[in-house]
């Protein structure tokens, strides 16, 4: 949201710079009404942050505090090691969509399309393969034709109440 009549951004604080302003409340270096005019922070945020910081106190160095720190650290890893393998993964799939696309004919790029996969729709399968999604579905010397019969082959059914 951004600023339009009544609506407002919704401003987002790190976590260290939390850390820092209730630090600087808890020293008194500087006073509550002098912090919140210095960063444009509601008074009421500040005292909020600063019983969120006291009641968390307890916990600080208790091995619950320590199990949740290591397993954030193994999920960080993790999430570090996922990353990296998706931009590996992504290039790959750009380096083959290139290479493909200028290493084989137009008719052998369909031949590839696998009309049953469940995984990869259609739609993903010819953008892949630099095809139009819309020629798959057409068929050399079939045009005007409808379920294997020509147009001029096809008989109107008119019941007699529609005359």
């Amino acid at each position: 949201m951004q600023e339009n009549g009544s609506q407002r951004l919704r401003k987002r604080y790190s976590a260290t710079f939390k850390g820092q302003l209730v630090r600087m409340l808890l020293k008194e270096e500087k006073g509550l009404a002098q912090l919140s005019a210095e960063y444009g922070i509601h008074p009421n945020v500040l005292r909020q942050w600063r019983a969120t910081a006291l009641d968390g106190l307890g916990t600080l160095f208790s091995s619950e505090h320590q199990e949740l720190a290591s397993v954030r650290q193994e999920y960080e890893a993790r999430l570090s090691e996922a990353q990296s393998d998706l931009e590996q993964l992504s290039a790959q799939v750009e380096w083959l969509r290139k290479n493909l696309v200028s290493a084989l004919g137009r008719e052998e790029r369909i031949a590839l399309i696998e009309w049953d996969n469940r995984d990869l729709p259609l739609t993903k399968q010819a953008e892949l393969l630099g095809i139009s999604r819309s020629s798959l579905y057409y068929r050399a010397g079939s045009q005007g034709t409808r379920g294997g019969k020509r147009d001029q082959d096809c008989e109107l059914n008119y019941s007699s109440s529609d005359t």
